[in-house]
């Protein structure tokens, strides 16, 4: 009975006329950051991270123990200088693992978007082409560089560290307070930024593509015509170019707010230690000074990695509307207008 039924239905199911069927194109989805050897140069990334938080963290304990102790020996000297050298070491690792790791991903993203564009050469504009390749593989290596594992790796020091503070020194967590406040206004500005770099990509593509069309090699009958209106172009690039401008501006202003929450996060974090120096001895008091100004730092490295990880959200959202909006075009089918949201 139940073959019965579903014969019935496959009879009843309309059929396409051939050759009017139209194939769907296959969804093409963006590589994967954490692949090959990515995955690894990542991992490397966050150790770098790691040490950096670790040795920061036994620097404080070294300098505590030398106040305590009011002498500084040949051991908790060479702690300190052994410290100092694996900080500097794993900042190096840090950006050489960051660059590898965003240069092997623009390079690999670079591969598929050329791909993507070869079958639609004539059937769609050139800028519309391009354009991925002038701006939005820049904010992708800045998201794979500075982006996912400098924000996961400020974010587990701090907070590690905050939680070595309350258990070493308890007295002191009302220090803790504003740098929590500046964490909470960072997330909300991030959102503010995210609004400001999709305006920005919109109004930059559309300059990007009106000087590539004026610049275009013209036959003579366009030449000519052009010569008549280049006054009127002049002006509509004054007026583009104006307009990118004060967008930048605005989106610049948003980054420096977060830049300055994180530092006065930091420092009213302190005020506030010293506030209360009365109620904790020295030792305790310089600990956790060292401990505030270790955490303000990696909360300056989470304001700078909310942007890099925001702009390259953007860009890579904008690089997979442009793929799927090329292959629906190979498809043969007639992609909507608003899937290009930065033209």
């Amino acid at each position: 009975m139940l073959v019965k039924l579903i014969d019935l239905l496959r009879r009843r199911r309309p059929q396409p006329e051939q050759g009017t069927a139209q194939r769907r194109p296959r969804r093409r989805r963006l590589p994967p950051l954490l692949s090959d050897a990515r995955r690894w140069q990542f991992a490397a990334l966050v150790g770098t991270g790691a040490l950096q938080a670790g040795t920061a963290t036994v620097s404080a304990g070294l300098v505590g123990a030398a106040i305590t102790a009011n002498a500084l020996s040949p051991l908790l000297l060479g702690g300190l200088l052994g410290s100092a050298l694996l900080t500097g070491a794993a900042g190096l690792a840090e950006r050489y693992f960051g660059e590898r790791l965003a240069q092997s991903y623009v390079l690999r993203l670079r591969e598929k978007l050329f791909a993507a564009a070869i079958p639609t050469l004539g059937q769609v504009e050139e800028s519309r082409l391009l354009m991925p390749f002038v701006g939005d593989l820049t904010a992708v290596r800045n998201w794979a560089a500075r982006g996912p594992a400098a924000l996961l790796t400020a974010t587990v020091a701090a907070l590690a560290t905050s939680l070595l503070l309350l258990a070493q020194h308890p007295q002191l967590a009302t220090g803790l307070l504003p740098l929590l406040a500046a964490t909470a206004l960072l997330l909300w500005l991030a959102r503010l930024l995210a609004g400001r770099i999709t305006e920005q990509r919109r109004v930059r593509g559309q300059l990007t593509r009106f000087v590539m069309r004026r610049l275009r090699v013209p036959s003579d009958e366009e030449l000519a015509t052009r010569r008549r209106v280049r006054r009127a172009d002049k002006r509509r690039l004054a007026w583009r170019a104006q307009l990118a401008s004060d967008i930048a501006i605005r989106r610049a202003t948003v980054v420096g707010v977060m830049d300055a929450v994180a530092l006065a996060g930091g420092g009213l974090g302190i005020f506030v230690l010293l506030a209360i120096a009365g109620t904790a001895r020295d030792e305790s008091l310089i600990a956790g000074l060292a401990l505030i100004g270790f955490i303000a730092s990696r909360l300056v490295e989470v304001s700078r990695a909310l942007h890099a990880c925001v702009g390259g959200k953007v860009a890579l959202e904008q690089i997979e509307t442009r793929l799927r909006y090329q292959a629906q075009i190979k498809a043969g089918l007639t992609p909507p207008a608003q899937d290009i949201s930065s033209d």
